[in-house]
């Protein structure tokens, strides 16, 4: 497996080399560390020089960033090889999210990881636009990472949360789970929101009622109990929970997220029926953009 890890030393970029040393990747995974230097600095216009003493303060200034930029790499590099993994580092100069898509693309990354917010975003809420053009761009599986709510006792397990409706999509992100192995590291609750329509007339109650409502009731407590003994097959502590709730999953999922006050929410790109508008769409807007906690986004290629 290949893994580009972003970095530019903010605190959710720490956050995300936190969270990717947490998850047991296999020791044959390959890493390359990114550090970008963003173009727009002073003395970045280098055709705009028009003496020797402004040449010399770009190059001095190009070359203290360019230092900093392969330290930072180096050190989060040093990090990620304590996993067993083998590390290489890579120094890009341009526009960060079409130098970090390339990177990817490069690699033939599997998984991006990166901070879900940029260095100087005014609110930990809000999506910086970096990871929503990487999101929306890259063909290949991303993990946003944001710090923890609150500190967690060292040894405490990772707490995940997947999103789970039964589809090809949210399959595909509970057998990326189910391959790595756990050894009881990781609580993992599978949920699944089942939606009814809301009218005036309260059509919702007697949907509840119905028999295919009892049926679709029914087959979700399956599939989630079978997504469940998939996971435990891997080592996880796993529980599920089936919600009830109206026309808007994505919400009824980011409250289950805070609820269980999760670490990672983990959610196939793509789904069906009351899922379709919360894992496709919504995933690079309301999940991520609001979400209380990282975002695994599984997609085709992992």
């Amino acid at each position: 497996m290949n893994i580009l890890v972003a970095t530019d030393g903010s605190e959710h970029a720490r956050a995300a080399v936190e969270l990717l040393l947490r998850i047991p990747f296999p020791e044959e995974t390959a890493v390359t560390v990114l550090a970008v230097l963003e173009e727009g600095a002073p003395f970045d216009a280098p055709e705009r020089i028009a003496s020797d003493s402004e040449r010399e303060a770009f190059d001095e200034i190009h070359a203290a960033r360019l230092e900093a930029a392969e330290k930072l790499a180096i050190g989060e590099a040093d990090r990620l090889r304590t996993n067993g993994w083998e590390v290489s580092t890579a120094i890009r100069e341009g526009t960060a999210w079409r130098e970090i898509v390339a990177a990817a693309e490069e690699a033939d990354a599997d998984l991006v990881v990166m901070g879900s917010l940029q260095r100087d975003s005014p609110s930990r809420f809000l999506l910086g636009t970096i990871p929503k053009k990487v999101m929306r761009v890259l063909s290949c599986s991303v993990l946003l990472a944001r710090p923890p709510e609150h500190e967690r006792e060292a040894d405490a397990p990772l707490r995940m949360l997947l999103a789970y409706d039964g589809s090809e999509s949210s399959q595909r992100a509970l057998a990326r789970l189910a391959s790595l192995a756990w050894d009881g590291g990781c609580e993992i609750t599978v949920l699944t929101v089942l939606t009814v329509a809301t009218t005036m007339f309260r059509r919702d109650i007697l949907e509840r009622l119905s028999d295919t409502w009892r049926e679709h009731k029914r087959q979700a407590e399956a599939d989630l109990e079978s997504a469940a003994e998939t996971l435990r097959a891997a080592g996880a502590k796993v529980e599920t929970r089936l919600l009830e709730g109206d026309t808007d999953p994505t919400e009824e999922l980011l409250e289950g997220a805070q609820l269980l006050d999760s670490d990672v929410v983990v959610a196939g790109h793509g789904g069906k029926s009351a899922f379709k508008q919360a894992l496709l769409g919504s995933v690079t807007n309301q999940l991520i953009e609001y979400g209380p906690c990282s975002v695994w986004v599984v997609k085709n290629s992992e």
